[in-house]
């Protein structure tokens, strides 16, 4: 049987289950036979009460603590399957914990990696009483096997990173850290002053499961509990988050310049993933900067690298990022009118390409719109729907950023240009033979407002199909078709 277990505790579960269509969109409504899926949930919130509404009461699982019989039985099973022993003082003072308070299983799985290591001439005195306590004692041991400066280093820069560090990110911010390269290269020196990567190695093979890798490599805390204990024992200060910051804006240039493709919304609902790990690391590095540079409250750093337009693409691809897009741009004080501004001198100069012009389209376009931008995007649109013309012709892609823009007519209350952009747009759809409509459907979830209009452009494209004369009504609020035409 197959688990696939995902950890709820890095998505903000306040916001409701809309935050996980990003992450688990890819999942199948229907899972094959031995195939499960095990959410981990430390927070209660709108997510958990919406998935209760959704699934039996058999799906969920309350973690409690262990009874005292039940964590010696666990230890006894270990032991055995290890071919290990403990003394009768050992087993007294485990016996002894256990009892003075239940035992949490996250407690009970760290320890055993303790007690298998015991020797006979080990005394027991104090054994700690919960996880934390006990990951507090293991950082102890790290230093003492690694060096304090270097486990501080390693530690407080994963505290200060958002969503986690790869092994080549953390060699990069420890080798600028001087103290570090103090006490790394007093005695050896190594190629071009890199990071020697079997030290960062050995400090994450010491901290075992404390630490997780995400899909792209990136190394993050598996638990709120280890998390917790590392920030208090290394907190983070402005100095490490702007030490941090500096070296990941190096690093996301070089990842800028390389060519990682881009992915548009869909790409969560396919099987591309592991095929797209360039972009999920982008994406990560992106959200890393990103975060930095706002809580360091570095505006003008921040709104650069935002219209920058991959890093902007980046952070609109995840559903989870959208409402943290719009505040990063108000942090910076710039008005939406003069990022599309920046945005189409910029592409008036590039180099264009499919991802670009689709990034026009679907990216910027939509986040104009949730804003009600409508007429600033006009501009950009047109430059996009010229480069589709011009290189695909009659496409899907053509007809979507027509769509677009008759859409922010749409808005704007300009029914006579709406509706010459829609028709352009569903006659090329006819002409590709497309007569059921489906290609439409990510029109739909790329502009939201559109589609809660349930008559403007699902509605409209079904009159298409039925009979070609439609009339259409500029007196109301949002262009409607005349529905006796149409029956």
């Amino acid at each position: 049987m197959l688990w696939m277990t995902f950890a709820m505790r890095r998505i903000d579960l306040k916001k409701g289950l809309g935050c996980l269509l990003g992450l688990f969109a890819w999942l199948h409504a229907t899972l094959p036979a031995n195939v499960k899926v095990v959410l981990s949930v430390t927070q209660i919130g709108p997510a958990l009460q919406q998935l209760k509404e959704r699934l039996a009461e058999t799906a969920f699982v309350s973690i409690v603590p262990l009874a005292a019989e039940q964590a010696l039985l666990q230890v006894d099973q270990h032991l055995a399957a290890h071919h290990r022993s403990i003394t009768a003082e050992q087993r007294e003072a485990l016996t002894n914990s256990f009892s003075a308070s239940p035992p949490s299983v996250l407690y009970v799985r760290d320890l055993l990696k303790v007690i298998e290591r015991w020797g006979s001439f080990v005394t027991v005195r104090d054994v700690p009483q919960d996880a934390a306590s006990l990951f507090s004692q293991r950082l102890d041991d790290i230093e003492l096997k690694h060096g304090a400066v270097v486990v501080s280093a390693f530690v407080r820069s994963l505290n200060s990173a958002r969503r986690g560090l790869t092994a080549s990110e953390l060699g990069q911010v420890l080798v600028a850290d001087e103290a570090v390269k103090t006490a790394v290269f007093t005695h050896v020196e190594y190629p071009n002053g890199n990071f020697p990567i079997h030290v960062l190695l050995n400090i994450r093979r010491s901290l075992g499961s404390a630490l997780q890798e995400d899909v792209d490599g990136a190394w993050l805390w598996s638990e709120t509990t280890y998390a917790k204990v590392a920030k208090a024992r290394y907190p983070v200060s402005l100095e490490s988050r702007g030490h941090l910051a500096d070296v990941l804006q190096s690093t996301l240039q070089t990842l800028l310049q390389d060519d990682v493709p881009m992915v548009t919304s869909s790409f969560w609902g396919s099987d591309s993933i592991v095929k797209n790990q360039a972009f999920l690391g982008l994406s990560r590095s992106v959200d890393n900067v990103a975060w930095l540079l706002w809580r360091l409250e570095r505006h003008e750093e921040l709104y650069t690298v935002l219209t920058h337009w991959k890093i902007f693409h980046c952070l609109t691809a995840r559903t989870e990022h959208a409402d943290e897009l719009a505040k990063y741009f108000k942090a910076t004080g710039k008005s939406f009118e003069q990022l599309v501004t920046d945005y189409t001198t910029s592409l008036q100069t590039s180099t264009w390409s499919k991802e670009l012009a689709d990034f026009v389209w679907c990216d910027l376009a939509r986040f104009c719109q949730q804003h009600e931008r409508f007429e600033a995007v006009l501009e950009p649109l047109r430059l996009a729907l010229t480069w589709f013309k011009s290189n695909l012709g009659s496409h899907v892609s053509t007809a979507a950023c027509g769509n677009m823009i008759g859409g922010s007519y749409l808005k704007m209350h300009q029914y006579e240009a709406a509706r010459d952009e829609f028709q352009a747009s569903v006659d090329m759809m006819r002409s590709l033979e497309n007569q059921t409509c489906a290609c439409w459907q990510p029109f739909s979830t790329t502009w939201p407002l559109l589609t809660s209009d349930c008559t403007v452009i699902p509605w409209r494209m079904k009159c298409c199909n039925k009979a070609k004369a439609s009339t259409w009504s500029s007196t109301q609020d949002q262009t409607t078709c005349n529905k006796q035409a149409c029956t």
